[in-house]
């Protein structure tokens, strides 16, 4: 019930403001966004995201801020698959609905990062290609230490 309400905050937040700021805390997103950041969000259009972009959704009752990889249409319907950063595998399909908002910003201890100009939208898109590389590494390994794992227990 607490989620719910937390949720419904969120939306009515986003509507009534221009830009709202979140205090992050997880690390699915490292090295981008570290726990303990602050993030700036704001409403968009769902015209308005794009691969690459970061947003603020909610899947069963749990705020994500995680990257776009793929923005889908399929049998009448639309919907986003999502990633952080760091983590290895895709998290759920995002439908329109879900969607809170996008982040726009990202307040580190040091500095501001805005994140709507081009060359922030060119260093999200970079920043996705290294997630996906870092998946498919991370996987490939994860396999190969497998492997190995069986072939020591078969010559054993």
């Amino acid at each position: 019930m607490e989620d719910e309400i937390l949720i419904e905050l969120f939306k009515e937040k986003i509507a009534k403001d221009k830009e709202f700021r979140l205090k992050v805390f997880g690390n699915s997103m490292k090295p981008f966004i570290k726990d303990g950041d602050i993030i700036g969000v704001k409403k968009v259009d769902y015209k308005g995201i794009s691969i690459g972009d970061v947003i603020l959704y909610y899947v069963d009752k749990k705020v994500f801020a995680h990257r776009i990889l793929y923005k889908r249409r399929r049998d009448g319907g639309e919907f986003l698959i999502v990633k952080g950063d760091f983590v290895g595998s895709f998290d759920f399909k995002v439908q329109p609905e879900q969607v809170l908002g996008k982040v726009v910003k990202i307040e580190k201890k040091e500095r501001e990062i805005r994140l709507e100009n081009r060359g922030a939208k060119v260093y999200n898109y970079l920043i996705l290609l290294y997630s996906l590389m870092f998946s498919m590494i991370r996987e490939y390994g994860s396999r190969i230490i497998k492997k190995s794992k069986i072939k020591n227990k078969v010559s054993k």
